[in-house]
């Protein structure tokens, strides 16, 4: 029983409090133009006027109706003010004024090799994945199956390059594919896209597009018997007096079985930067193993 009347109380309630504020944005929408929109709000929360309080209460669903009418009639008001996107007739963003990414769009990438990861630049390339590339000046016909867009970051990962969020959980991981994918990489030399997508990796006449953050060899670790990983377990010997650091940004490169030396890694690099000592602008010392080497500073555009 008393459950029954605390809940007729607390509806009663409700229903006082939401005529009220039905009443007073009724008031508000006939206030003289002259006044801001942006000074209507307040309003809502005014105290009921005594002609108000005599007035008979109406049906609880008009109410509803009239305070969410009130509400976005003001919202259109203040975002006309503000010079916020216009909203439709249920106080949400009207999409036939902003912008929309059509199916066509879904296939696109970045054109600039400045929008990495991350990037809000609306230029894009078109392509479409798994489609058959163009043919080149004098072909009639593309001698390629298949085209593919890859993408390496910093940390090695390899991506599908119009895979939005770029992270751990959507990079590529097999490393039999990982290997067998980095060990046909190489310059881009079929005349499609060269000048975003710098190499490519063959496989058989499907030809992978490759664009990278840094470096196409990304050095992920390096094993107890001094050997630095890339891919998936494809290695090269650690030779630590061959080492370079970058006087920009401070990453370390190692010579790979590349055109350009290989980078390693965000960790591997604190890892081996904890104990590197700068002598002087153009060298440092990195102790590794207890063996101090003196390696050479370099400008970030080197090769």
């Amino acid at each position: 029983m008393l459950t029954r009347v605390a809940s007729a109380l607390t509806t009663r309630g409700f229903l006082q409090r939401l005529s009220r504020v039905h009443q007073n944005a009724a008031a508000t929408t006939t206030a003289p133009s002259s006044q801001s929109s942006a000074a209507a709000w307040p309003r809502l929360t005014c105290v009921q006027s005594a002609a108000a309080t005599s007035a008979p209460r109406p049906p609880t669903a008009t109410i509803a109706r009239a305070f969410t009418t009130s509400l976005v009639t003001l919202r259109s008001d203040a975002n006309a003010g503000s010079g916020s996107p216009p909203t439709n007739s249920a106080g949400y963003l009207d999409p036939a004024t902003t912008n929309s990414t059509s199916a066509n769009d879904k296939h696109k990438s970045p054109l600039s090799p400045s929008s990495l990861v991350g990037s809000n630049s609306n230029s894009s390339y078109p392509y479409e994945q798994g489609a058959k590339p163009p043919p080149v000046a004098g072909e009639s016909e593309s001698k390629f199956t298949r085209q593919y867009f890859y993408f390496v970051d910093h940390h090695g990962q390899l991506f599908l390059d119009d895979v939005k969020i770029k992270n751990f959980v959507t990079c590529f991981k097999d490393k039999v594919f990982l290997d067998f994918f980095f060990r046909r990489l190489r310059r881009n030399t079929t005349g499609l896209y060269t000048e975003v997508f710098p190499y490519v990796s063959m496989c058989g006449r499907e030809v992978n597009f490759v664009r990278v953050e840094d470096r196409p060899i990304v050095f992920h670790s390096i094993t107890d018997d001094d050997k630095l990983l890339y891919g998936g377990k494809l290695a090269v010997d650690f030779h630590p007096e061959q080492i370079v650091m970058s006087a920009e940004t401070a990453r370390i490169y190692h010579p790979a079985p590349f055109e350009t030396p290989g980078l390693l890694r965000s960790a591997l690099c604190i890892e081996l930067g904890k104990s590197v000592v700068f002598d002087s602008e153009t060298t440092a010392i990195l102790t590794y193993k207890d063996r101090p080497v003196q390696i050479r500073v370099v400008p970030h555009d080197f090769t």
